[in-house]
């Protein structure tokens, strides 16, 4: 099977665990934004999959939400405060 993303859905000629995982954290050290995408993948080309995690004021997860509501991997991660997480 050939290595390739689409707009819905990802290949895996690799483990899951392979992924390419990014993290990025707010101002009071917790994890905000996570991205992922096949090895390989460009900060800045569409080919991630990112969630951006929420919490309340005592710092609990209250949701984690996806970029433009969808699981696709066509987002950059170097864009991730740019979208809109449902």
């Amino acid at each position: 099977m050939a290595d390739y993303i689409n707009a819905q859905t990802i290949a895996f000629p690799f483990g899951h665990s392979d992924m390419k995982m990014q993290v990025a954290y707010n101002a009071a050290g917790d994890v905000e934004y996570i991205g992922r995408a096949r090895p390989g993948a460009l900060d800045s080309a569409a080919e991630w999959q990112l969630a951006k995690i929420t919490y309340n004021a005592a710092r609990q997860v209250t949701l984690v939400g996806l970029a433009s509501g969808t699981n696709a991997y066509t987002k950059v991660w170097n864009d991730r405060a740019t979208y809109t997480y449902a």
